[in-house]
């Protein structure tokens, strides 16, 4: 579907991202929100984690023991504080480093959101200081309880990467009043993607990309427009991940996940789209990889995975299994590949 914007293409059919290119990425900055203590207003750095971006916090931002989970599901580190934008209209956090899509490349920006009242309000802004409306992106709160994301370049043209294309502050993506939430945007290559819960809500190509250029961004902030709310464990990773990689998602098992292989196999002999002894040839590869890892070989294993990896290709570039059911298979084997350190 076009946008009513020029600049971007709203597209519900684009796959979503696969798994090839997950094994070479990493988080770049993580702000948890833990070195507080609960209603103790934030006066020291808001820090982060796995780097040196460190947020300077503004106005009366508020630790708050109210979270969305006891343990981060992804990494099983416990979950105690997060952090609560009140009412007053200077609470933000700064931070001093270039906002996190201004950069051209795959990046996924994750974080749990939860809100209150409604208003319009900026959740995260993209310029250093917090009235100027151009050369900046916004991730917006709208009066009826949706969001959206959008991007001013630097000659001031509006890049709308949500619902609705013209950027007004309704109908956008969706997220209940009053509960916990986990929103993810990803950037793969100019396409945008949105996911609430794991869930995919929007699917948004900038088509002629201007990204900003200033450096500065912050969570709320937003001169006479306050984001009122809670926020807590906020990631960016250098890659468009995946939803089963999003911090809301328990990690990938192999056992299990190459199961699910077989599974997707049989699936197809049974539908027709691959023939029994081509899929019987898969299924046995994949039976063995199971079998070297519960004998504690996983070297084994990725031996077994890449042969099934290469096998699958053959059978797609001789016309023996369709890309569009082949890809999956293979960017699911790399995936347990680079989990099993491969």
């Amino acid at each position: 579907m076009i946008s009513e914007h020029p600049n971007t293409i709203i597209n519900t059919s684009l796959p979503i991202p696969g798994l090839a290119a997950s094994a070479q990425g990493s988080t770049v900055a993580y702000w948890r929100f833990e070195e507080g203590a609960p209603n103790q207003v934030a006066s020291g750095p808001v820090h982060d984690s796995a780097g040196t971006n460190d947020g300077s916090p503004f106005g009366i931002p508020m630790y708050s023991a109210d979270v969305p989970v006891a343990v981060i599901p992804q990494t099983g580190a416990p979950n105690t504080l997060s952090l609560e934008l009140t009412t007053s209209f200077q609470d933000r956090v700064a931070f001093a480093s270039a906002f996190p899509f201004n950069q051209p490349g795959d990046v996924t920006l994750e974080f749990w959101l939860k809100w209150n009242y409604i208003h319009h309000g900026a959740i995260l802004w993209g310029r250093p200081d917090t009235a100027a409306d151009e050369n900046r992106f916004q991730l917006h709160a709208n009066f009826d309880f949706t969001f959206g994301l959008e991007y001013r370049s630097p000659s001031n043209e509006l890049h709308a990467l949500s619902p609705p294309g013209d950027g007004t502050p309704q109908n956008g993506v969706p997220l209940p009043q009053g509960q916990w939430g986990h929103v993810a945007i990803t950037r793969q290559g100019d396409t945008y993607r949105i996911y609430v819960n794991g869930v995919l809500q929007s699917t948004v190509t900038d088509v002629n990309p201007d990204l900003p250029n200033l450096d500065g961004w912050s969570l709320a902030g937003r001169h006479n427009q306050p984001f009122v709310g809670l926020v807590d464990e906020m990631r960016v990773s250098n890659e468009a991940l995946t939803p089963d990689r999003f911090l809301n998602s328990s990690p990938l098992i192999p056992q299990q996940a190459i199961r699910n292989l077989i599974e997707k196999v049989k699936a197809l002999v049974a539908a027709g789209v691959l023939n029994q002894g081509n899929g019987n040839a898969l299924i046995a590869k994949l039976e063995v990889a199971i079998d070297k890892l519960d004998k504690g070989r996983p070297d084994q294993a990725i031996e077994k995975l890449q042969i099934f990896i290469h096998e699958v290709e053959t059978f797609m570039s001789t016309g023996k299994l369709p890309e569009a059911e082949g890809l999956p298979l293979v960017n699911a084997a790399i995936e347990i590949i680079a989990v099993l350190g491969g």
